[in-house]
C-alpha cells in the first residue's frame, strides 16, 4: 500500500563497460545530489550465469558471485547490502570463454523467455519500489 509520500524512481542503464557499473551509479548519486540515497534504496538488475535461462532470483545482500559489474557496485557504494534481481542466462553448453559467452546475443529460441523474464522483473522492481514489501514479491515469483 502506498503511504501517500511522493517517491521518485530512477532507472539507470549505464553506458559504461559492465565491469564499471558501480562508477555510473556513484556518478548518478553525486550528480543528482540524492540526499536519501543508501544501499536500502538501490535495486540492481543483472544477469547470472549460475541460474538457468530466464530463471529469476531475488537477494537482499551478498557477495558478487564472480560478477564483475556487481563487484564494481559493491566497491563504489561501499556495501553489499542492496536488493538484487537476478535473471539467469545459463552457462555455456561448451567450455567456451565466459567473457565471449556473456557478450553473445541470445538465440532466437531464447529471446521470448528472456524478454518475459525482464518484463516480470521490471514489474516486480516497480512493486517493490512502491511497497517496500520484498516478502510479498518473493512469494509471487
Amino acid at each position: 500500500m502506498c503511504d501517500g509520500v511522493r517517491k521518485k524512481l530512477y532507472f539507470l542503464y549505464p553506458y559504461t563497460f559492465m565491469n564499471l557499473s558501480g562508477n555510473a551509479i556513484a556518478d548518478f548519486v553525486k550528480d543528482y545530489r540524492l540526499k536519501n540515497f543508501s544501499s536500502n534504496t538501490l535495486i540492481l538488475i543483472h544477469d547470472d550465469l549460475d541460474l538457468p535461462l530466464a530463471k529469476i532470483k531475488i537477494k537482499r545482500k551478498g557477495g558478487d558471485g564472480g560478477h564483475r559489474g556487481v563487484r564494481s557496485v559493491i566497491t563504489e557504494i561501499g556495501t553489499n547490502e542492496f536488493v538484487r534481481f537476478k535473471i539467469g542466462i545459463d552457462k555455456p553448453k561448451r567450455k567456451e570463454n565466459i567473457e565471449n559467452y556473456v557478450l553473445m546475443p541470445f538465440q532466437s529460441s531464447e529471446l521470448d523467455k528472456i524478454n518475459t523474464a525482464i518484463d516480470k522483473v521490471v514489474t516486480k522492481v516497480i512493486l517493490f519500489a512502491i511497497t517496500g514489501n520484498l516478502s510479498k514479491i518473493l512469494s509471487s515469483l
